[in-house]
This record gives C-alpha cells, structure tokens and sequence, in this order.
C-alpha cells in the first residue's frame, strides 16, 4: 500500500493527475467458477496433466454443512468456490489476483494486490479523455477475470 501512496503523492506534487480503483474481490472466494481457476492454473502457471486433475477433483463433487455443538445442518452441494479456511483455498484463490495482474500490467497500468484488496492505479493525461475510458476498461476486464 506505501508504494500506491507513494506514486499518487509523487504525481500530485509534480501536478500530474492520477486514478486509483481499489476492488475488493472477497466475494470472489465463493464464487470463483472451478473451470475459470483451473484455465488460469493452466495459463499461469503451467499446471497441467496429473496436477490438474488433482485439482479438478479436488474441486469437484464438494460439500459442505455446518456443525454447531451438536447440530448439523444438511449438506450442500457447491459447483463454485474454494474452501475457506483450507491452506490449499488460499493457495487455489490466489490465482484470481495473480490473474489480474498479468491483464493489467499488459495494459500499462499499474497493480497492487493484498490479499482480498487489489488497486489498480495510473497517471492521467491531462490533454485526454482517453485514460478515463482506459482505466474503466481495464476495470470491465477483470470482471470477466474474476468472477
């Protein structure tokens, strides 16, 4: 976060407008789509062959219920999302951000991502509408990143 700080206090003391759009992608962690994480373990990281059907059955045919004392509620079925609180749920919901980061970064903006908080920041150019459109645009692709 000191480096998003520092960029936008560097601009504005050398009079340069800048942008920032923080997203919050917490609720990504429910709703990651399992055939999404694993096209993006594939692209990104090069998962393939025994270690992506691990994954995908890792993903697959889940349930889940809650356990309070002695009650139990029914179990529930979930063809999205990863398991909270699990080491590997963290590991398999750090694809989406890593995700993001490599479309914004293609498109020249720069990134900072923390956990569940990721912004995206740039310089605006005076002279132009066309950074507005750019930085909206960028914002509409990491949608279809993260679900």
């Amino acid at each position: 976060m000191a480096t998003v700080v520092n960029y936008l206090l560097s601009n504005t003391d050398s009079s340069s407008p800048s942008v920032l759009l923080s997203l919050d992608i917490s609720a990504a962690f429910d709703t990651l789509q399992h055939t999404r994480l694993l096209q993006h373990a594939e692209n990104l990281f090069g998962l393939t062959g025994k270690t992506k059907e691990w994954l995908s059955s890792y993903l697959t045919k889940r349930s889940s219920y809650v356990l309070v004392g002695d009650q139990r509620s029914s179990s529930v079925s979930s063809s999205t999302g990863v398991l909270q609180g699990s080491v590997l749920g963290l590991l398999l919901f750090s694809i989406f951000p890593a995700a993001v980061d490599k479309l914004v970064t293609s498109l020249s903006i720069h990134v900072s991502c923390h956990q569940y908080d990721t912004q995206l920041y740039t310089t605006l150019d005076k002279s132009s509408t066309y950074c507005m459109s750019f930085i909206s645009f960028c914002a509409d692709s990491c949608h279809y990143v993260v679900p």
